[in-house]
């Protein structure tokens, strides 16, 4: 009944898009610009993922399930979602902007909230690449050779970019720093920036062979130091983002067999990567996972490391993987997954029912989309995978509290259950139509079935502790919900969030507010000003409490760094400082305050400066807080 209520299909605007102006000073007068821009078109998604929107600080392990994440905010965090190769760079050219926005809506529309980003990917066929290429000399292509020490900024810029637009959705993503391991193999290596035929660093050429890829994998102190340049640089660009996994190398184990024993060069290096970007990050603000994949049979070698998440490759996560727990958070992919290829129909049925395998064993399943890499039309015969991804995180997000959930291979008799002992339990059934049993302690049980073919609720009951058997009423592969009656407290009646966007009802100005042209506005657009104008969002509260305060601006070089902000309270007025140069294009959160409905609450900005700096205002939004 729980799943009823949240399965409704709403249409929502996604933010984005920049505004109609630029912002610019000439000789000293505050003028704009002019440019074209593309509109955020709207979507539709469901209310779980709706309710997903805004991150709120970078991820770490939870501490009572280290099975998911955490952020701020104390919840579990289930990440599922699909990913494809070239949304950054490829041979066939980067994905515009348009194009990535168009991926995120696609991703959202199947309710995903995770998309593993391919990037640092050296093949020299890629039009989009993290070096700059000045010479002497032509690489492989014709092109002139490329500097491994020379960072090309419009490649991290455009990454910056696309990062953020994943986080103003609230969505969460995976960024590489070396790209694929199949770089490295023999047969692609001539091809690589990394190949010293492919570039002027001597000490790349004393280090790494031109014929055999596995030399990447060095211990070279000066090849190593240029390589972790690279790290540094991802991370700098990065650091202050908070919806991101850093993940060291795909699949280094494909450069040849051998290369997957737990002391070969491979499995050393890519480990020692992993403690050199988090010893690199440790002097930085904020701190992301970082992870190690399979793919070539690196197998259980990847537990023996300092990583925080896995994606693995031996045979047990074909059927979910174990209901034990080895101390890393998985993220299971079919990229890494024989007998599992992301353009074979005929895996289609098998790969739905893994997703429902994975998620029931407390893994955080993820699926190598060949979304439009074959041609400009994306197959609708893989949607029963990405409609299960959703589903799962449809129900993560129903039940009661996702930390406390435990998978279990004997509490009931399919052997695919998260059970909170006594309280809440999510079955899967994936024999068709079978009857199965669950164990429940002494007392009275609500629960409602669920159709993973159709992505639909059915019927519900109640039924008493003990050992109890259950028949799907559904011919095919079953989910059920189960949750004591007497455990479950009915949540107190939901106050919305209260949202005021610029130039909404509410709001009012003094000075000159001019459309702004920075980046990831909430709504459409937002606004700037300087020279003393202020702006006030005034909010109409239902019920009288403590709410939470959270800003939203665009990003703008010219952004001043300590904008003042004062929040007109029940009894009180609070001023606080924000900086605009950084969290741009996110929820901020100046604090929590208490507020009379009658009287309602009144946020003011000020942009006292004068130029160069400028001041933006977009829009506030009031969280209430039971």
């Amino acid at each position: 009944m729980r799943w009823l209520a949240r399965w409704i299909v709403v249409v929502v605007l996604v933010g984005g898009g920049c505004g109609a102006e630029i912002e610019v000073e000439v000789d000293g007068v505050d003028g704009d610009q002019s440019h074209g821009a593309d509109a955020a078109p709207a979507v539709a998604f469901d209310t779980f993922a709706a309710a997903a929107l805004g991150t709120t600080g970078p991820l770490r392990l939870h501490p009572a399930n280290p099975r998911y994440f955490t952020d701020d905010t104390g919840r579990a965090i289930y990440l599922t979602g699909s990913h494809t190769w070239y949304l950054i760079q490829g041979g066939g050219g980067t994905k515009t902007a348009a194009q990535f926005d168009a991926f995120l809506d696609w991703s959202q529309a199947h309710g995903h909230n995770f998309v593993r980003l391919w990037t640092g990917w050296s093949s020299i066929s890629h039009q989009n690449l993290p070096w700059n290429r000045p010479g002497p000399g032509v690489a492989k292509d014709g092109k002139a050779k490329l500097d491994m020490k020379s960072f090309n900024q419009a490649y991290f810029d455009l990454l910056r970019d696309r990062v953020l637009r994943v986080q103003a959705r609230g969505m969460y993503c995976s960024v590489m720093f070396f790209g694929s391991g199949i770089g490295f193999n023999t047969s692609t290596w001539a091809s690589m920036a990394w190949n010293p035929n492919n570039n002027i660093n001597t000490e790349l050429a004393r280090a790494f062979s031109v014929t055999d890829g596995k030399s990447f994998f060095t211990t070279d102190s000066a090849a190593l130091g240029i390589e972790r340049a690279l790290v540094r640089k991802f991370v700098d660009t990065l650091n202050d983002v908070d919806n991101l996994l850093w993940e060291t190398v795909n699949e280094p184990c494909h450069t040849s067999p051998g290369m997957c024993e737990s002391t070969s060069p491979a499995v050393r290096w890519d480990k020692a990567m992993v403690d050199y970007a988090r010893a690199y990050e440790a002097s930085k603000p904020k701190q992301h996972p970082v992870g190690l994949t399979g793919g070539g049979g690196m197998g259980t070698t990847m537990l023996a490391s300092n990583a925080d998440w896995v994606s693995p490759d031996w045979s047990a996560y074909v059927e979910g993987g174990p209901a034990t727990f080895a101390g890393k958070l998985v993220i299971s992919d079919t990229d890494h997954l024989s007998p599992y290829y992301q353009n074979n129909v005929t895996d289609v049925p098998a790969m739905r029912k893994w997703v429902w395998k994975t998620f029931t064993r407390g893994g955080n399943p993820i699926y190598m989309d060949p979304y439009d890499s074959n041609s400009s039309v994306i197959n609708p015969a893989y949607d029963p995978v990405r409609a299960a991804l959703g589903d799962t995180l449809l129900l993560a997000d129903g039940v009661d509290d996702l930390a406390a959930m435990l998978p279990s291979d004997t509490a009931c008799s399919t052997r695919y259950c998260l059970v909170s002992a006594g309280k809440e339990y999510l079955v899967y059934q994936p024999n068709a139509g079978a009857s199965f049993t669950l164990s429940l302690p002494a007392g009275d049980y609500a629960y409602q079935w669920f159709n993973p073919v159709t992505h639909t609720p059915l019927g519900t009951g109640s039924r008493s502790g003990g050992t109890v058997s259950f028949a799907p009423p559904i011919s095919t592969d079953a989910v059920l919900h189960v949750w004591r009656q007497t455990a479950v407290v009915p949540p107190p009646p939901a106050v919305p969030d209260v949202i005021v966007d610029n130039g909404g009802a509410g709001t009012s100005h003094t000075g000159t507010w001019q459309i702004s042209g920075g980046t990831l506005p909430y709504g459409s657009s937002s606004l700037w000003a300087r020279n003393g104008a202020t702006y006030t969002w005034r909010a109409a509260l239902a019920k009288t409490g403590t709410y939470k305060v959270y800003l939203w601006w665009s990003q703008y070089p010219s952004r001043a760094t300590s904008v003042p902000v004062t929040i007109t309270y029940n009894g009180g007025a609070k001023s606080v400082a924000v900086n605009q140069q950084a969290n741009g294009g996110k929820w901020n959160l100046l604090g929590s305050f208490p507020f009379d409905a009658a009287v309602g609450a009144a946020v003011t900005l000020a942009a006292p400066g004068a130029a160069p700096a400028s001041y933006c205002a977009d829009a506030v939004k009031l969280q209430y807080v039971p």
